[in-house]
């Protein structure tokens, strides 16, 4: 089987998490029927937040109301418009979550934060072993959410429940970030800071700082070298059970698997 195209964060975590949705996305590439809640309300942050750095890296900091004015197109955009297709939890959840959308931007939009270098910083990068100098022929691509000056990353998630303190050291997210950061500026990010926009009950906006180091990055090679290997040999298993599993729009696909052969013939004739 040939080998993707390119690697990113969200690839890599969805081929170790469930093997198979990766298949159906990035292989298969089967049309997604429906999305989820958690999909589209984080796309609609992201691009408030985007809207408003790249609008505070030109020095102007517009008003709340347009930040917000932004988010509700979006949200609007996503689940109300003809042909909307977020599967939602709960009827209703999706004026609640506009409601926990305005209120989490507000809450940002007045925290003291740095000074805005860039936004939404898209890179393909060869993806390479800092010691042996070994290189992937698949890149790895990405875009970071926000730099700030003095060499700052900034990565935001809009999360039911705040991700636990300890997922942080193995976030593999954060990880190709810095290098990322490392590859494009010659040197390690002072800081990586994750910010997640909480949509409990009562949202609530909670940071973690963490960095990375060059260990890091040999694992990342490593994870990514191991991922492009269970590619080209067809190697593709359910995770029935896993978090991915509450509102997949893959459900029925997977319910239907029956292995993959077909894979495994092509990878073998392709030797």
């Amino acid at each position: 089987m040939r080998p993707p195209e390119a690697l990113s964060a969200t690839a890599l975590q969805l081929y170790l998490t469930c093997s198979l949705k990766y298949r159906f996305q990035y292989v298969d590439r089967l049309p997604r029927l429906t999305l989820s809640e958690n999909q589209a309300f984080g796309t609609a942050i992201h691009a408030a937040l985007n809207w408003l750095h790249k609008a505070r890296r030109r020095g102007h900091n517009p008003p709340l109301a347009e930040v917000l004015q932004v988010f509700e197109a979006d949200w609007y955009a996503q689940t109300q418009a003809e042909g909307a297709k977020v599967q939602f939890d709960e009827a209703g959840d999706a004026a609640a979550l506009g409601y926990k959308g305005r209120e989490l931007l507000t809450q940002y939009y007045v925290l003291p934060t740095g000074r805005v270098f860039d936004s939404e910083v898209w890179f393909t990068l060869p993806l390479v072993h800092p010691a042996t100098g070994e290189s992937l022929d698949v890149p790895l691509r990405g875009a970071m959410d926000l730099i700030e000056v003095d060499d700052v990353i900034v990565e935001f998630k809009a999360p039911k429940r705040a991700p636990p303190i300890t997922d942080l050291p193995d976030d593999i997210q954060v990880t190709t970030y810095a290098y990322a950061y490392e590859k494009l500026f010659g040197k390690l990010p002072r800081e990586i800071r994750k910010v997640a926009l909480v949509r409990t009950k009562v949202p609530r906006i909670e940071p973690q700082i963490t960095g990375r180091d060059h260990k890091d990055f040999e694992r990342l090679f490593h994870l990514g070298r191991e991922v492009v290997k269970g590619v080209r040999s067809g190697v593709f298993l359910p995770s029935r059970g896993c978090w991915l599993c509450t509102d997949c729009e893959y459900r029925p696909d997977c319910d239907e698997w029956t292995g993959n052969e077909e894979e495994i013939s092509n990878a073998q004739s392709a030797r």
